[in-house]
C-alpha cells in the first residue's frame, strides 16, 4: 500500500520524469487533494493531460459513478 501512494519524482529531477501520452485526471470540486497548488506540478508531469472536475468530494468514483464511467469511456474513446 505505501509504494501506491508514494510519487517518488521532483518536477525538478534531471533528466525531468514526464509522461507525454494522453492522461485523464479526475478532480472532486470539493477535494483539497488535487488542488490549484498541484496541478501546475502534475502538468509537468503530464504535458498532455486533461482535467475534469466533478461535483464530487475526494471519491468522485462512489460519489459520481455514471459521471466518472462516462468521462473515462470519452476520454479512452479517442485514444488511438
Amino acid at each position: 500500500m505505501p509504494n501506491i501512494g508514494d510519487f517518488p519524482f521532483d518536477p525538478s529531477d534531471e533528466p525531468p520524469v514526464s509522461w507525454s501520452g494522453p492522461t485523464l485526471i479526475l478532480k472532486g470540486e470539493h477535494s483539497k487533494y488535487i488542488n490549484r497548488k498541484n496541478i501546475p506540478v502534475a502538468e509537468k508531469f503530464f504535458p498532455n493531460m486533461q482535467l475534469q472536475v466533478l461535483d464530487a468530494g475526494h471519491w468522485v468514483h462512489a460519489e459520481q459513478p455514471l459521471e466518472t464511467v462516462r468521462l473515462v469511456h470519452d476520454f479512452l474513446s479517442k485514444i488511438d
